[in-house]
């Protein structure tokens, strides 16, 4: 067919030192009342890299999570909030190279405990605010997803 092409990519290891390094920290704490807290944070980088390499690396320096908390708040029913964080970085891959922007979302749920049949209901949700993002450049855009779970014998 005129005009198509065959793209082809070999891997190949670099001549030269390539450095990764990177480094974690978290933490949970237990509050009055049962509140938890809990946080963590990562970082994560690659230096050294020759010009010709194509590295895909494919890392955001900075992931942060914190969550707030109480399984059993008031008769049964409990609740965790969690904020997530990634720093923007530019993806590398065979498909496509390009900026993936910073993504900032809210996890929420609540749940209710029913001792006397050993249930725990569910309702929450993931991206709850429905910010979409991309993990990788060509990748389709994530949105919220919501739940509702009933789980038997679960504490």
């Amino acid at each position: 067919i005129n005009g198509s092409a065959n793209n082809y990519q070999t891997r190949v290891n670099s001549e030269g030192d390539i450095k990764t390094w990177g480094w974690a920290l978290g933490g949970d704490y237990l509050l009055p009342k049962n509140f938890r807290l809990s946080a963590n944070v990562s970082y994560n980088k690659m230096s050294h890299v020759p010009d010709d390499v194509f590295a895909q690396f494919n890392t955001p320096d900075y992931r942060v999570n914190v969550g707030i908390g109480n399984p059993d708040l008031y008769k049964g029913f409990g609740f965790q909030v969690n904020y997530r964080y990634q720093d923007a970085f530019n993806y590398e891959g065979s498909f496509a190279i390009g900026p993936i922007p910073a993504v900032n979302t809210v996890d929420a749920q609540v749940n209710y405990k029913i001792p006397k049949y050993k249930l725990m209901l569910k309702l929450g949700g993931t991206n709850i605010l429905n910010h979409y993002y991309r993990n990788a450049f060509g990748n389709p855009m994530i949105g919220g997803l919501y739940y509702l779970s009933v789980g038997y014998n679960v504490w």
